[in-house]
């Protein structure tokens, strides 16, 4: 059983800025997923349906027959691959429908840029921005931004997947409806995040690694 897929993309000035770190936009966050098992994942299947990387770990758990850690994150993915089978690729929404059935929840599919002035990870340090895809939509709410750049940006994310063209300004209704949904994540998000004092069996060089990556503070 083999998992592909991808931490992050790379950013080519689409927005301004070179290889990834930097922001959230659908050139860094948008990365294939493909599972591969004879006998296990039905062949050919494709599922249009964003998800997280946090989904992987679960999903080879349960083909595994191995019970999950009691605070994972993430969920299994077998429920939509599951719906697909049953609905048929590429019918997003016979698939979710189908997934929910059989137990999948359709989540927000959550991203970050976090604050790196400590950690030595890429420029800029004093940004912060926060994402979510839900509903055909992407959310981004930049908490920390440069001087005359926008809160909040929205983009149709099926149509614009690499994230172009900001219509919060046309769909203001959609920023208001969201931004609760987000800001829900976000929290989630900081309340699991490691503690800068937490006890590790880590080197200093080796915590020093991960600073310098913007994994920790």
């Amino acid at each position: 059983m083999i998992a592909l897929t991808g931490d992050h993309g790379e950013e080519f000035h689409e927005h301004g800025r070179m290889w990834h770190g930097q922001t959230v936009y659908g050139e860094l966050t948008n990365v294939p997923l493909m599972f591969y098992g004879p006998g296990f994942i039905p062949q050919g299947q494709v599922i249009d349906q964003t998800v997280e990387n946090i989904d992987i770990m679960p999903t080879l758990l349960e083909l595994s027959h191995l019970a999950p850690p009691a605070k994972i994150q993430g969920q299994s993915l077998l429920p939509l691959m599951a719906a697909a089978k049953e609905a048929g690729s590429g019918e997003a929404s016979k698939i979710k429908s189908a997934a929910e059935r059989y137990g999948w929840k359709d989540q927000p599919a959550f991203s970050e840029k976090a604050l790196t002035p400590k950690s030595g990870g890429p420029k800029p340090y004093d940004t912060e921005s926060y994402a979510m895809v839900y509903d055909g939509w992407k959310l981004i709410h930049h908490t920390k931004r440069s001087e005359g750049a926008p809160e909040f940006e929205l983009f149709d994310h099926k149509k614009d997947p690499l994230n172009r063209q900001n219509v919060a300004d046309q769909h203001p209704d959609v920023v208001q409806r969201l931004t609760p949904k987000l800001e829900e994540r976000r929290k989630m998000a900081i309340a699991a995040a490691l503690p800068a004092n937490s006890s590790t069996k880590m080197s200093p060089e080796e915590m020093q690694r991960l600073r310098g990556l913007g994994y920790i503070q």
